[in-house]
C-alpha cells in the first residue's frame, strides 16, 4: 500500500500477490490484483477513479511436449465526478466490468517447431453514466443510463517454426464473434472477425 501527493492530485495504490500453489498435475496462481484510487477535491470540484483487478490461473504440464494454461480474469474500472459549486451539487458515476476466461495449449514436437492454440470468452458490462444528488441541498433530478453488455468469443491457432538456425516464421489466425446487446434506442449487432497474421524474422547477432 502506498499514498502519494502530486499537484492537485493524490492517489492510493494497493497491490497484492500470492505465490503459486502446487497441486498434483498443475499449479494454481492466485493474484488478488491491483487496486488504484485517485481522489482529490479542489475548489468545490472533485474526481476519483480506480481499477481493481483479480486473476486466477492454472498452469498444467500434460506431458513433456504439451503445456496448458487456464486463466480467469476480472477487472472493474470506475470513475466519479463531484461538484459542490454553481448550486448544482451533483455526483456523476460510471463503471465498466470485464470478465475473461482463457484456455491455451502449447505443443512442442521439436526444438524448432511450436504449435499454439486456444480459446477465449470475454464479457464486458458497461454503465455509461448516472447522475445523482450530492448533499441535502442538491436540486438535481437523478438519472441513470441503461447498462450495456458485449460478448467476445474467440479461437486462435499459431505456428512458430525456426529454420536455417537464423530464421523464424510465425503464422496464425484468430477467429472471433463480437455480440453487442441492443436497447430501445439501438439494435443488437453481431460481428464476425478473422485476423490472420504472419511474421518472418532473421537473427543478426552473429
Amino acid at each position: 500500500w502506498k499514498r502519494a501527493a502530486l499537484p492537485e492530485l493524490s492517489y492510493q495504490a494497493v497491490r497484492c500477490a500470492l505465490p503459486g500453489i502446487y497441486f498434483p498435475g498443475g499449479i494454481w496462481e492466485i493474484h488478488p490484483g491491483d487496486h488504484t484510487v485517485f481522489d482529490r477535491l479542489v475548489q468545490g470540484y472533485g474526481m476519483d477513479w480506480g481499477n481493481a483487478t483479480a486473476t486466477l490461473r492454472w498452469n498444467h504440464v500434460i506431458n513433456e511436449k504439451v503445456y496448458a494454461n487456464c486463466s480467469a480474469i476480472f477487472s472493474n474500472y470506475y470513475y466519479r465526478y463531484k461538484s459542490l459549486r454553481d448550486g448544482l451539487r451533483y455526483l456523476w458515476k460510471s463503471n465498466m466490468q470485464s470478465y475473461q476466461l482463457k484456455y491455451d495449449l502449447e505443443y512442442a514436437p521439436s526444438n524448432t517447431l511450436r504449435i499454439k492454440s486456444g480459446s477465449a470468452l470475454h464479457v464486458f458490462s458497461t454503465m455509461p453514466g448516472s447522475v445523482g444528488k450530492y448533499g441535502d441541498m442538491s436540486n438535481v433530478v437523478p438519472y441513470r443510463m441503461e447498462r450495456r453488455k458485449m460478448l467476445d468469443a474467440a479461437l486462435y491457432g499459431e505456428v512458430q517454426w525456426r529454420f536455417w538456425s537464423d530464421f523464424q516464421l510465425d503464422a496464425g489466425v484468430r477467429v472471433s464473434t463480437v455480440s453487442a446487446s441492443g436497447s430501445v434506442l439501438y439494435k443488437s449487432h453481431t460481428f464476425f472477425l478473422a485476423e490472420p497474421r504472419a511474421e518472418l524474422s532473421w537473427r543478426l547477432d552473429h
